[in-house]
């Protein structure tokens, strides 16, 4: 059986980035997309930094090695954000939620085809009963697939790279705070460019209180505790623990927005949850941690 607790790490960041969905559509009142993500990254580094450095000196680790081996982590998350947020603009809520969350698909073949590791019969079957739950929970099947939809399934297969790079990082340099910080740092500095003159301090005032959320609380503090939960799980399990974020989200938007859940969407959120039960309750040599490790020194994919 696999550890509780980082699972159960894993499901609380994913609680918080569910959360922030909401937060996000408050924001997006004032800022537009690319100076959400500039500020909202700017702030996760800064309340990073001081721990980060602390840990550096703690550790004794080499701070040039530990960004050199983040780095890839930081574009991986970079492509799939934007992704992400250019699909959004150009395809149905529903398309989006349902195709950025086929990573939980993804993921498994993705780490197949890079260190050989055939996923296991209970893994793929989590992750089909992980994916029927988004599809219910986001109500339907995409009713098209245009440009945007295209760009939310380069966003999943970012997303799938995204896990399984950070996962290897994770068993390799053991800093986790250092290394969210390294992956905030191309989101910031290209949000905050790609803002331009559209950002303006008046409207950052106004919604201090949501980007501090969605800065310090979910950018820092919540994509740490994934971080550190990757280190004693197999990437498979942690994409299905990942996918919880649309079930969250959901629930949020219930409770806080007053958004209905349909009976469907009950029911798919159950599905989602009974996966991370599947998943749990794997055997460890099924998804041991020490055989990705050994795959991956074997095969030493390029991007990672």
């Amino acid at each position: 059986m696999t550890h509780p607790l980082p699972i159960l790490q894993l499901l609380f960041a994913s609680f918080l980035f569910g959360a922030s969905n909401v937060a996000q559509k408050l924001v997006f009142e004032d800022l537009d997309a690319w100076s959400s993500l500039g500020v909202r990254g700017l702030f996760a580094c800064l309340a990073l930094l001081p721990f980060a450095i602390a840990e550096l000196r703690r550790s004794g680790a080499l701070a040039s090695e530990v960004v050199k081996a983040g780095l890839p982590v930081s574009v991986f998350f970079f492509l799939a954000m934007t992704a992400q947020l250019l699909g959004a603009a150009q395809t149905s809520a529903t398309n989006v939620g349902f195709l950025i969350n086929t990573c939980v698909v993804f993921t498994p073949f993705l780490l197949w085809v890079l260190t050989g590791q055939r996923p296991s019969a209970v893994v793929l079957m989590a992750a089909g009963l992980c994916f029927v739950g988004v599809v219910l929970l986001s109500g339907s099947m995409p009713t098209a697939f245009g440009t945007g939809d295209l760009l939310c399934v380069i966003s999943a297969l970012s997303y799938a790279a995204w896990i399984i790079s950070l996962g290897k990082v994770m068993r390799r340099v053991r800093a986790p705070v250092t290394v969210t910080m390294v992956q905030w740092v191309i989101p910031a500095v290209a949000g905050l460019t790609m803002s331009g003159d559209s950002l303006a301090m008046s409207d950052v005032s106004a919604q201090l209180p949501n980007l501090l959320f969605l800065g310090v609380v979910v950018g820092a503090f919540g994509f740490m505790l994934a971080a550190k939960a990757q280190e004693k799980l197999a990437p498979c399990t942690a994409a299905v623990c990942y996918s919880t974020e649309a079930v969250f989200g959901a629930l949020v938007a219930y409770a806080w927005a007053g958004e209905s859940l349909s009976q469907m969407g009950i029911v798919g959120a159950a599905m989602t949850l009974a996966s991370i039960i599947l998943v749990q309750c794997v055997p460890a040599d099924a998804i041991s941690v020490r055989k990705v490790r050994q795959n991956f020194e074997r095969t030493e994919p390029r991007f990672v």
